[in-house]
């Protein structure tokens, strides 16, 4: 697995603002489902308040959840 800083996490968290904008290009350009504590990791938040985040993502239909305790950007969806 990449680290931050291999992949950017940290500059994006940086540009990206919010938890949200960060979760969203993350799994974007992760290509594959991620699990709550990698985000928050890479963002610099608790594993909780990511996965909060995810939560209202979900029930936004921006993220799916594969499986329990990943989650990924539905395949051909563009999440705002």
């Amino acid at each position: 697995m990449a680290t931050a800083q291999e992949n950017g996490g940290g500059a994006r968290a940086a540009a990206a603002g919010s938890a949200r904008e960060f979760a969203k290009e993350r799994l974007r350009d992760a290509g594959e489902a991620m699990a709550p504590a990698e985000l928050a990791d890479e963002y610099g938040c608790s594993s909780g308040h990511m996965r909060n985040v995810l939560r209202e993502m979900r029930r936004d239909g921006a993220v799916g959840r594969p499986e329990v305790g990943q989650y990924e950007v539905p395949v051909g969806e563009d999440i705002e």
